[in-house]
């Protein structure tokens, strides 16, 4: 009978401050922390520990909750450690404000949360797992991924044939070095930390019926809410080489995405009994990967893939990786007839849609910003860029500015994102999400000096009259324009900034400075052009067909007066001028072969050339004399002219056309000797492939 979880009270010792707990004496950048129950060292440690003493025995009135230790600093001065995340902190904070008015010199380090063991609060793939049933039995499985549900709450992924007993169960972490993988454990069930409970599990067709071959609804696949908030878990797989120091998390693979199985790469997977085993996509007799088949597990069609990296009983549910992408769990064990270990990997990518929104936490890289360093000065409003993993959220935060700047990681791989548009010093922090996931941060300072103002508008080709230059700026910054537009003008608060102007046809060139604190910015240069709209083509009209002997004589049109207007055709041109009515006309003086003409036409007003307007027309070819006895009597009938296809009859083609592709994927008879495969193939299996009930 297994060993029902006996429930281990995992307290956070308060530094300093935990009545009956031993603290060892740990010096911690430059600070000593001195436990309550050790002596005072060279007698600085008094005061702390007489804080201690008297914020504990006032009580709550004195937020003695939200005091987790205390200590002496280097300059002598005793440090309190408060918890601001308990309800009590104000009362504290209140408490030693008071003990500072009567001339205490007490420092506040200000805590998030209390303080937990390192090892204790990580929860990584791989790491095991156990429930105990009502009769007294029990299992024990592993980890598969951390994970997050819909909500956006921790939780795992595992194996769901590891639940099928009871949906509801409470679900334990057991300690590494009493787990078999850890290399010294005996493998008995020794459970430290409840994790929480099961939010969702289904192992074979919906509500764990037996399933079918085919079925893609037939899975194994649960995923467990992590309700102990001392757990943090992470996105790692471990390898099991740390466990003697009950910390699986320090010698770990980052999982960074999840895909499909990749017959093409090794397998690594994990779990609390054999821990780390490598191995490759398991192959048919004739070479064939399986990387899509329903196994039959506990009579549960469980669709999924082969590999060889070994596992066994209490592997269950634990993560299959390809590098640093999550691809399965661990299903269900066997051999084949070769010898070879056989391990059923339930895919993650068929089964995770059935969980109702869990979805694997994944490691985020951190961004890196390419185009300045710390140290570097910027330009106001100038380009700050990066590089980071394609998809994911940036989010980067300027000391000082309220709000977040936002950006996108692009296809290939680079973001960018606009300072601020007032000089000073920046701490710039940069970090991406993906989903609930994100990464560490990146932070730099800079600092940003008055840069040029930017000049929006115009740009490019306009067909109006320009009565206005505008720009960006630094608000309140005072910008020259000068170039063809003389003018100045004070920068508004959003940061715009405009001058008039009366700018016709013709090229323009415009330029701007901006003075701001006294410092006057770089000179900026914007070039444009003001262009006539196209000319108008009247006759002849777009899409005229014209008889042999009958083309147009001259192309005729309408225009700005006094523009130039060119006229292109069949790679000739011609040029004339508007006339005052607006009229323009240019001759064809060339005869036009048969066949379609493009006729084409801009006006020019002061070297400002227009778009070009096109006009098609067609020219019919002359007809091409007869030949005497050239003419040809009809096919006699029953022939077929030559040239022509010659049909086919359908009733003289027969066979049977090709299957494209498995309808169906692969199924695993477990226990029946044989194993169907595709092209024909067999392998057989020996033993029945099963998950192992922990009974003994």
């Amino acid at each position: 009978m297994a060993t029902s979880p006996v429930r281990r009270r995992q307290t956070a010792a308060k530094i300093a401050g935990a009545i009956g707990v031993p603290v060892a004496l740990a010096v911690i950048g430059g600070m000593t922390i001195t436990p309550a129950n050790a002596e005072p060292a060279h007698g600085t440690a008094a005061t702390a520990q007489a804080l201690i003493a008297q914020v504990q025995a006032a009580g709550d009135s004195a937020g003695s909750s939200a005091l987790m230790g205390a200590a002496t600093d280097s300059f002598g001065r005793t440090v309190a450690f408060v918890n601001d995340s308990d309800s009590d902190a104000g009362a504290l904070r209140s408490s030693i404000d008071g003990r500072n008015a009567a001339g205490a010199d007490i420092q506040l380090v200000s805590l998030s949360g209390e303080l937990h063991s390192a090892a204790a609060s990580t929860l990584v793939g791989g790491a095991g797992t156990g429930i105990t049933l009502a009769d007294g039995s029990g299992y024990v499985c592993s980890v598969g991924f951390p994970a997050w549900s819909k909500a956006g709450k921790p939780a795992f992924i595992s194996a769901g044939h590891c639940y099928a007993s009871d949906h509801n169960a409470e679900v334990w972490q057991t300690k590494p070095s009493s787990d078999t993988a850890s290399g010294t454990g005996q493998g008995y069930y020794d459970p430290v930390e409840k994790i929480g409970t099961v939010g969702f599990t289904q192992f074979g067709g919906p509500g764990d019926t037996k399933g079918a071959d085919g079925d893609t609804s037939s899975i194994d696949i649960s995923a467990v809410d992590v309700t102990n908030t001392a757990l943090t878990p992470r996105p790692l797989v471990t390898d099991w080489t740390t466990a003697a120091g009950e910390d699986l998390s320090a010698s770990a693979t980052p999982v960074k995405s999840v895909g499909a199985i990749d017959p093409s790469q090794p397998v690594k997977r994990s779990g609390r009994t054999t821990g780390m085993t490598a191995g490759d996509v398991t192959k048919t007799a004739d070479g064939a990967y399986i990387t899509d088949g329903w196994m039959l597990v506990d009579d549960h069609f469980v669709r999924g893939f082969g590999i060889t990296a070994k596992a066994d009983h209490g592997d269950s549910g634990g993560p299959i990786v390809q590098g640093d992408r999550a691809v399965g769990v661990v299903s269900a064990i066997g051999t084949l007839w070769d010898g070879t270990p056989l391990t059923w990997g339930a895919s993650l990518v068929d089964s995770l849609p059935s969980t109702g929104g869990y979805t694997v936490a994944q490691f985020v890289d951190v961004p890196q910003v390419s185009t300045v360093k710390t140290g570097d000065t910027i330009g106001t409003g100038s380009t700050i860029s990066g590089t980071g993993q394609p998809g994911d959220d940036i989010s980067a935060t300027f000391t000082g500015v309220p709000d977040v700047v936002k950006a996108t990681v692009a296809a290939d791989g680079t973001w960018s994102v606009a300072a601020p548009n007032t000089p000073g010093e920046y701490g710039i922090a940069v970090h991406a999400t993906r989903g609930f996931d994100s990464s560490d941060t990146l932070s730099i300072t800079v600092k940003v000096a008055t840069g040029a103002p930017a000049i929006t508008s115009p740009s490019g080709v306009v067909t109006d009259t320009v009565r206005e230059i505008s720009g960006t700026g630094v608000p309140g910054a005072t910008v020259s324009v000068t170039g063809d537009v003389t003018a100045t003008a004070t920068v508004a608060d959003d940061g715009s900034w405009s001058v008039s102007a009366d700018l016709g046809y013709g090229n323009h060139q415009v330029k701007a400075t901006q003075v701001y604190a006294g410092q006057t910015s770089a000179e900026t240069t914007a070039s444009f052009r003001v262009a006539p709209e196209a000319p108008v083509i009247t006759t002849p009209a777009d899409g005229s067909v014209y008889s042999d002997g009958s083309a147009p004589t001259a192309v005729n049109g309408t225009g700005l007066p006094g523009a130039a207007v060119t006229v292109e055709m069949d790679g000739r041109s011609t040029s004339t001028t508007v006339a005052d009515d607006g009229s323009w006309s240019v001759p064809v003086t060339v005869s036009l072969a048969g066949g379609q003409h493009v006729i084409s036409a801009t006006q020019s007003v002061n070297g400002s050339a227009s778009a070009a307007v096109q006009t098609t027309i067609t020219v019919n070819a002359p007809a091409a004399p007869s030949a005497p006895g050239d003419q040809q009597g009809p096919a006699e009938s029953g022939d077929t002219p030559t040239g022509e296809p010659v049909p086919v009859d359908a009733q003289t083609v027969s066979g049977t056309l090709a299957q494209t592709g498995a309808g169906r994927g692969v199924i695993w008879a477990a226990g029946a000797g044989i194993t169907a495969l595709i092209a024909g193939a067999a392998l057989s299996i020996r033993g029945a492939l099963k998950a192992r009930r922990l009974d003994s």
